[in-house]
């Protein structure tokens, strides 16, 4: 899925006064803050939680969808100690289905516990958790980040668990040391927590706090918090904000029925946009549009605001129809990031673009892999080739590049492309770097042939070597020979589960090959 970003606030207004609106400088910060715990003990025993820890309860999928209580409901509390991050889940489940050991483990009742080094960093765990004969297995599903931290073996999780009359209770601790986090009051880090449903009927369903269905991917689709000696108010309530095609986008807030008519208010610069929350299914829900258009200037940030209270930091999502169809070209999201980033740390000149797709984008070793190269990465998750064509001022000629590094095609082919479409419009874009750059560099990697849809991605990158080879000054990188061994058997490792995503294994191979080419 495509994500757009949009960094705001959301508060809710309680007992809002009458008369003129002033804005107030409410600061973008980490919201949820997460106490210190001195008395944890990972034993099945809940006396240290009873007045300790952050409690949030869900109420949403990433969609947005209330999910039916009877069916799943859970909440759960954060801590910290000087060892690690504390937590404690609470799950109501009307059938604990165990693990088959032919499904994958997040197909099973359970948890996915995310932990970051900090909001948009460089380094994260992903942790599942099943049940099986009664018990919790865990599994690193991931460590993605710098070669510092993937380098280390952060064994498995300890977790206690136990039945409930209701469902299933969970209690863990996950060691900051695995991370590269030193823990100490103030530090911000990041999280995301889903909780698994799946029925002994096949259906699926997931509660997630933060609601971006990419969390598995980066750091900068988690949860910021804060560690510190005492807890923010408890989290009654679920955000989320979908751009649902090129004119409008959605926020909505699910809460506890007692906020029934309540006022939900943003501030931006072009006024303000209000609603009362009603009560729908037993819980009080607040929902309005806003044109995409009042999303620009995109780095204002915008508060949506009960009283002073500040409900979350929100990420605009796209929601899964929206990237089926393709209605929306502008790739807020990431453009907003790559612009924050000039912002506050300018490029080199004449640098080494980096442009593509996620297989660039969550690159996150690229900075330690590329050192004393005036490498930028530009790539985008999900991008296709049309979407480098139409952000082209915006994500190459604006930096007056020495050279550029492209690695697209693969989602093309992935959303149903023949092999010629996209082929034609790589030669589009390539022409276009070419007419505005005439004498630099231009490397092109091969796209990773999917085991799904190999035929026509091989057809695609038959087509692209070929052209290259007649080109002056351009070079195919053949990722394809980087991860395969004399037999053309790809190398044990080299992608995350999806099979679409390098692990930090894979992009240790692909560096290298890459750094050589450039120098």
């Amino acid at each position: 899925m495509k994500n757009y970003y949009l960094l705001a606030v959301l508060v809710v207004l309680i007992n809002c006064q009458s008369g003129k609106k002033t804005k107030t400088n409410y600061q973008v910060k980490p919201l949820f803050h997460i106490p210190e715990i001195t008395d944890f003990k990972l034993d099945g025993k809940l006396d240290e939680w009873s007045k300790n820890g952050l409690k949030v309860k869900l109420y949403c999928d990433a969609k947005g969808t209330i999910l039916d209580t009877n069916s799943i409901a859970a909440n759960f509390k954060l801590a910290w100690n000087k060892e690690g991050l504390c937590i404690f889940v609470e799950v109501a489940d009307n059938e604990v289905a165990e693990q088959d050991l032919e499904q994958k483990k997040y197909q099973s009742d359970g948890l996915e516990v995310f932990l970051g080094d900090k909001f948009a960093g460089k380094n994260m765990l992903q942790y599942v958790i099943s049940i099986r004969n009664g018990k919790c297995v865990t599994q690193l599903w991931e460590a993605r980040g710098s070669r510092e931290v993937t380098g280390i073996k952060a064994d498995d999780i300890q977790v206690a668990n136990w039945k409930t009359a209701k469902g299933m209770n969970y209690e863990l601790m996950i060691p900051f040391r695995y991370i590269g986090i030193k823990p100490e009051t103030g530090k911000d880090i990041a999280f995301q927590l889903y909780v698994n449903d799946v029925d002994n009927n096949g259906s699926q369903q997931r509660l997630e706090w933060y609601y971006q269905a990419t969390s598995y991917l980066s750091p900068q689709y988690l949860q910021s918090l804060l560690l510190d000696k005492n807890a923010s108010a408890d989290v009654d309530y679920s955000v989320h904000a979908d751009i649902i095609d090129e004119d409008s986008a959605v926020v909505q807030v699910v809460a506890n029925k007692s906020w029934n008519g309540k006022k939900l208010e943003l501030f931006d610069t072009a006024g303000i946009i209000s609603t009362l929350f009603t009560v729908k299914n037993n819980v009080a829900v607040a929902r309005f549009s806003i044109p995409v258009q009042k999303l620009i200037p995109v780095e204002k940030t915008k508060f949506l605001t009960v009283d002073t209270l500040v409900l979350a930091n929100i990420d605009f999502d796209v929601i899964d129809y929206v990237y089926k169809t393709k209605p929306i070209k502008n790739l807020i999201q990431e453009i907003l990031w790559y612009q924050r980033i000039d912002r506050q740390t300018p490029p080199p000149a004449k640098p080494i673009v980096f442009v593509g797709h996620s297989m660039f984008r969550y690159w996150k070793t690229f900075e330690d892999d590329l050192a004393g190269l005036p490498a930028i990465n530009r790539a985008i998750g999900g991008a296709q080739i049309e979407d480098l064509i139409q952000n082209y001022n915006i994500l190459i000629k604006q930096y007056n590049p020495s050279k550029v590094v492209i690695n697209i095609g693969y989602n093309d082919v992935n959303t149903g492309e023949t092999a010629d479409t996209a082929f034609a419009e790589f030669q589009h874009l390539y022409k276009m770097i070419r007419t505005d750059f005439p004498d630099i560099y231009i490397y092109v990697c091969s796209a990773h042939e999917h085991q799904f849809f190999i035929n026509n991605l091989k057809q695609y990158n038959d087509k692209v070597m070929d052209f290259v080879s007649k080109q002056k000054n351009a070079s195919l990188i053949d990722f394809r020979k980087t991860l395969m061994d004399k037999n053309n058997n790809v190398y044990e490792g080299v992608f995350i589960p999806d099979y679409t995503h390098y692990s930090p294994l894979g992009y240790s191979y692909i560096a290298p090959v890459v750094k050589k080419a450039l120098q």
